[in-house]
């Protein structure tokens, strides 16, 4: 391979590297498995948890917050494990048994 061709494969490779992923299609959704808690549930809503950040290990050298949005089960209140893939949250948040309400994330009134 001379040097025009290694150019031109390189410029190909950069051109395809700032291409949008393709979209999902409704087809694509009908063929794919549900995510359902270990209870059961399949309806999940978005919380925030908060990490605090030790002055001695962050960036800047400044004690900082950081949030972490999580994804609750609305029927046990649990994090399902496939939403905790880095394994960062802790065994509060984690049920380890489905339904225990101790482990619960309290409702807010509506």
């Amino acid at each position: 391979m001379d040097s025009k061709e290694l150019r031109a494969k390189s410029a190909v490779g950069a051109s395809n590297q700032g291409m949008q992923r393709p979209q999902i299609t409704p087809e694509m959704l009908r063929n794919s498995k549900n995510v359902i808690c270990e209870c059961g549930g399949m309806i999940f809503s978005e919380k925030l948890f908060f990490k605090k950040i030790s002055a001695l290990i962050s960036p800047d050298g400044r004690e900082q917050l950081a949030p972490m949005p999580i994804v609750v089960c609305e029927s046990c209140g649990k994090v399902p494990g496939v939403f905790d893939s880095s394994n960062v949250l802790p065994d509060e948040i984690k049920a380890k048994y489905p339904g225990d309400p101790s482990l619960r994330i309290p409702q807010q009134p509506e």
